[in-house]
């Protein structure tokens, strides 16, 4: 409880649930029960600007623990029961309670570099559709198994940088199974209760229990330095791996060895 995570920046992650997790821009983190952009069990999850979890009192302690892994970029938290995971630094995060953090049906989630984050049920991290969600090393989200288990739908929305990333405008991305991601104007992304994912406009993301998934403030999702995430084809968004995803800004998000996130 008492051991520090160390982000790309090297700010430290204390380990404790009731304290303040730094971002990479050395602002606190305070956990949250209620307000905007919640996930489906109905945690919330903060802009990336270094603002609070946002709860009408601003406490620091959160009630219910979060049920899903933060985007791996943002705040790394770990998984599994007594045992280290990698983070995208190669680095070993232990959690804190001996106890899973994993997604809210027990999917893996895997790291940037093609390994497994292994759970209590062994199913894959498949989307609502069935389809895996490739890492960014283009493989499958493994699992203890190698089989995936599409009958039980995602409960929360992908990682957006990591996951699910719509570029241009007209732009198809395609899924794992060779279908295609609508662009980001008009069209939708369907998942298996009906809902859509809109696009990246400041409309909302209704997830699978037919509530809506708003982001911040109603806007876009802002990157760690509280830009927005366009659909932009021409610049760099560089993971831990060296691939490149679009960002707002022309310029690139160096990995996370030591190197700034320059906007």
């Amino acid at each position: 409880m008492t051991e520090d995570y160390r982000n790309s920046m090297g700010e430290d992650y204390p380990k404790s649930m009731c304290e303040e997790y730094p971002n990479t821009t050395g602002e606190d983190y305070t956990n949250t029960t209620s307000e905007d952009y919640t996930n489906s069990m109905g945690e919330d999850y903060p802009n990336s600007r270094g603002e609070d979890y946002p709860n009408s009192s601003g406490e620091d302690c959160p009630s219910v623990r979060v049920k899903t892994i933060p985007n791996v970029w943002e705040k790394t938290i770990t998984t599994g029961t007594s045992e280290d995971y990698p983070n995208i630094m190669g680095e070993d995060y232990s959690n804190s309670m001996d106890e899973d953090y994993s997604e809210s049906t027990g999917e893996d989630y895997p790291n940037t570099t093609g390994e497994d984050y292994p759970n209590t049920t062994g199913k894959d991290y498949t989307n609502s559709m069935g389809e895996d969600y490739p890492n960014s090393m283009g493989e499958n989200y493994p699992n203890s198994s190698v089989e995936d288990d599409p009958s039980v739908p995602v409960k929360t929305i992908p990682t957006v940088w990591e996951k699910t990333i719509t570029t241009g405008r007209g732009e198809d991305h395609p899924k794992s199974t060779s279908e295609d991601y609508p662009n980001s104007t008009d069209e939708d992304y369907p998942k298996s209760p009906g809902e859509d994912y809109p696009n990246s406009t400041g409309e909302d993301y209704p997830h699978s229990t037919g509530e809506q998934y708003p982001k911040s403030m109603g806007e876009d999702y802002p990157n760690i330095m509280g830009e927005e995430y366009p659909n932009s084809m021409s610049e760099d968004y560089t993971n831990s791996t060296g691939e490149d995803y679009p960002n707002s800004p022309v310029a690139d998000y160096p990995n996370s060895v030591g190197e700034d996130y320059p906007n």
